[in-house]
């Protein structure tokens, strides 16, 4: 029994650690990778033209 009590004092100890974590990154303000690649893309400035040899 003091195996599964350990078990589960370990799980909960890794989960505060990477909500912790997770909440650090996201509050962070330098943290914009994560967000910038959500961005859509940006146009171009000028319109692909078909070639005439298609």
């Amino acid at each position: 029994m003091n195996v599964l009590a350990l078990t589960i004092f370990v799980g909960f100890l890794l989960v505060g650690f990477f909500v912790i974590l997770w909440i650090a990154t996201a509050c962070d303000p330098r943290s914009f990778n994560e967000r910038d690649a959500l961005l859509p893309l940006e146009p171009d400035s000028t319109p692909s033209r078909k070639s005439d040899h298609e």
